[in-house]
Parts: C-alpha cells; structure tokens; sequence
C-alpha cells in the first residue's frame, strides 16, 4: 500500500512538468476529434507531438480510441486527483505511450475489441480489470501492478528489468526478452505462458497457477536456467510439439499434455512432484541438482529421463503407462535409485556419455518390453540388489555391469508379455534366479535359469 501511495504521488507530480491534455467532454466521443480536448494547439492526442500528456479525471466522459495514434504519448493517466466515471473504449486500435500508465481502480470501465494493444515503455499500475481482447506489451523497464480477475494478455520485450508490485492476474504471459522481478508475488495466468531462449533473470518467483485453459505453453528450453519455480495447474495446460517447460516443483489438479517436448524439472525443490491428481501425458526430464520428489509418481503417457547430474531417489512407487525410464547423462555421473519402491514401464534404456547406474532395491519392477543399452563408452550399471523383475521382452547384457546382493534374493521372472522372457549376454558377480526366462546365450554361470529353459527354447 506504501508503494501504491508513493507512485500515485510521483505521477501527480510528473503532471507538473507540462500541461495535460484533458479529455473535457462529458458525453461519448471520439479520440480523434480534436475539439472534445482541452488543447490550445487544435490536436488529438498522439496526432502530431511525442510528449502529450492525457488525463481523465470527472469532466470527462465516455471515449473511444478511434485511431490508432501516429506518435507515442508521453503519459495517459486515469482518475488522477477527481474521478473518471466513464468507458474507455480501445475498440481494434492501438497506443503507444513512452511512460507510465495509471488506471485507478476508481475509475469506470475498459472495454476492447479484438486486436487491441497498448505498448508502454514505463511503469503500469492497473488497478482496473484490464479485459480479454487487450494486449499489453512492456517495451521498457518499469513496475508492474494488476488486479484479481485482469485476463489481458502481457507480453514483456526489452533488455531491462520489470518488477512486480502485487501478484499478477493475466489472461496469457510472454516473456521475449528482459529480466523479470515477481518480487516473490505469485502469478494467475488464464491461458498461454511462453518464453524464447532470450529470456533473461527471473527471480523471487511465487506460485504461478495456471487458471483456464492452456492449449500452447512454453518456457525456454531445457538447458536453460530460465525456471519456473512453482508450477500450479488447475486446467488443461498443453506443450504442441517439441515445447518444453521448465519448473522446479509442480502441483495442481488439472493436466498436462506434451508433444514431443517435455517437462524438465531443472534443479527441483524439495517434494518437487504435488500433482498426484494430476493427469499427466507428457515426457519428464529431471536434471541437475537432485532432490526427493517426495511421493509416488504417475504418468498417463510419456518417457522419464534422468538426463544430467547426481543420485536421483525414488519418494514413492513410479508408474509410467506406455512409457519408458531413460538414463542418459552427457555431463556428468548419474544413478538413480528406487529406493524399496516399485517401477512399472515398458522399457528401460540405460546408456550415454558418463556412467549411469540403476538401483532397483528390494521393490517388485514390471518391464513390459525390453532392457537395453544405448551405447557409449561408459559403465552402465544395474544393481538389482533383492529385488524381483517381471520382464516382458528381452535384456541383452551387452555393455553392462550386473550386481545382485548377498545372499541373494535378485529374480527376473517372466512378465506379462505373451512371449516368453529373454535374457542374452548377462554377466552377474552373484546368483540372479531366472524363473520362466529363456537362456538366450551367452550368460554367466550365475544366472540360475530352471531346468529345460536353455538355448532359447524348452527341450
């Protein structure tokens, strides 16, 4: 509130440094009438000059911006000092203003047709429901406000920084270029939030929720450090093609669609997976700076990836339907672990350019389709320590390192596939029970198959 009272202060002084032209016309007109001005030059505002000064206060009534202006106002103000009772009309048109922009939450109402855009290179405090068919575009370093129930779209372009003065309420949010400061306020956003690979600095996130409908998001790329730091999805939020969306925590109880981008949770939080009623049909990355994502996590649809950096640990049981788990590190070691919990995907694909290992503890894992390695010259490791695997397809040991515990427990059964189980080249430094698999050549000694299931057949 301080903040609020200190800028309405500074832009009633900003007023003292020119005249204004006021718009001194009680009934409806039209912007580009010159006579509807209290003007000395005989102009509209924006006709010819780049410093016009506008102001509405309770002299003035309904305007509709019937042109959209040649030149960039200096300032348009609303209900500064008396009151503006009256519709401010955008219509299809634009207005390009080189400073601040005030709409007090006393004045009337804003309408705008389809099309309409308002560009500021300053600060904007709209206290007033900015409506659906408007687009802002901060051109410029500056302060942002908004109110609860705002759903014009924003978009942010310029090289400097815009920090928010409340929570912000928009209908979409796109950051093209620039730095932004959420001041830690959360962010409502009713559709679309998009950011190229040009975004700078976003820092003291809040929680941004995801309130409607939301058929084409993305944020950055996945290797860069431009992250959303609360994901919220209440609605149908959808990444087309090879989108990707950057966050460190997600919750929610709407859905997520993707393509063949993915969610990439980039240096997650602490319990970085809240959206147990969620339905999620997208792929998962998880890389750099490991943390527990503190309960069970279920997808629709969609690979997981552990792609970069440190030991990942299982909060809960992993359900990827249709989908597979992926370790696939170019930078650094990487292990995974599931931590006594269970694993059901269709495949399992271990292998890049630095050591991978999986840990399957002591939980019961169905594979529905194969194992395999995925080349590279590094240690792909698999622990399976007790654990019992139902394998529906192949596991080619080729290229792996293969541990059980002592004394062991470790099985591969049979899965749910209709074809029996294979297992072909597996080499394990202890027992490893095989229960229904066929031999397919080329194991150790330790793989302990049942009698008659050698050769890659019964006999």
């Amino acid at each position: 509130m301080v903040k609020r009272i200190i800028l309405i202060l500074l832009l009633l002084a900003s007023t003292a440094f020119g005249v204004p032209k006021v718009y001194n016309w009680a009934g409806p007109g039209n912007w580009n009438d010159s006579t509807k001005w209290d003007t000395a030059d005989g102009t509209y505002p924006g006709e010819f000059n780049t410093d016009d000064k506008v102001q509405f206060d309770d002299g003035s009534g309904n305007c509709t911006l019937n042109v959209s202006p040649g030149f960039p106002l200096d300032s348009l103000l609303f209900n500064v000092g008396s009151g503006y009772d009256g519709v401010f009309a955008f219509g299809t048109n634009d207005l390009d203003v080189d400073g601040i922009v005030l709409f007090l939450n006393t004045m009337g109402t804003i309408t705008a047709g389809s099309g309409a855009e308002i560009e500021i290179a300053g600060t904007l405090f709209a206290g007033k429901l900015l409506p659906a068919n408007l687009t802002v575009t901060l051109n410029a370093t500056g302060d942002l406000t908004t109110v609860s129930g705002n759903l014009a779209a924003l978009i942010i372009n310029h090289t400097g920084t815009t920090t928010f003065l409340t929570k912000g309420f928009w209908g979409s949010y796109t950051v093209t270029d620039g730095a932004v400061n959420y001041a830690n306020f959360d962010l409502d956003i009713a559709g679309n939030f998009q950011a190229s690979s040009a975004v700078e600095a976003q820092t003291n996130q809040g929680v941004w929720t995801i309130t409607d409908t939301a058929p084409d998001c993305f944020w950055s790329s996945p290797t860069e450090n431009e992250v959303i730091g609360h994901l919220k999805v209440n609605a149908a939020m959808t990444m087309t093609g090879a989108r990707f969306v950057n966050c460190r925590k997600l919750s929610g109880s709407g859905s997520v669609t993707g393509g063949t981008g993915s969610l990439v949770f980039n240096s997650p939080l602490a319990n970085w997976w809240d959206a147990q009623s969620m339905t999620i049909n997208a792929n998962l990355w998880l890389r750099n700076t490991p943390a527990d994502p503190g309960s069970a996590i279920t997808t629709v649809s969609g690979d997981m990836t552990i792609r970069d950096d440190g030991s990942w640990t299982a909060g809960g049981d992993i359900t990827l339907n249709g989908g597979d788990l992926i370790l696939a590190s170019t930078s650094a070691a990487i292990a995974f672990d599931m931590n006594g919990h269970n694993l059901l995907c269709t495949d399992i694909t271990i292998g890049d350019d630095e050591n991978c290992t999986l840990s399957l503890g002591e939980g019961i894992h169905t594979v529905l389709g194969n194992i395999t390695e995925a080349g590279g010259a590094q240690v792909k490791t698999i622990e399976l320590e007790t654990s019992t695997v139902h394998l529906g397809g192949t596991f080619n040991g080729t290229g792996f390192t293969v541990t059980a515990s002592l004394p062991s427990t470790a099985r591969i059964a049979v899965g749910d596939n209709s074809t029996a189980p294979t297992l072909t080249n597996v080499t394990a430094g202890s027992p490893v029970d095989a229960s229904g698999v066929l031999d397919g050549g080329g194991n150790s000694t330790n793989i302990r198959f049942a009698r008659g299931l050698v050769g890659g057949g019964v006999f």
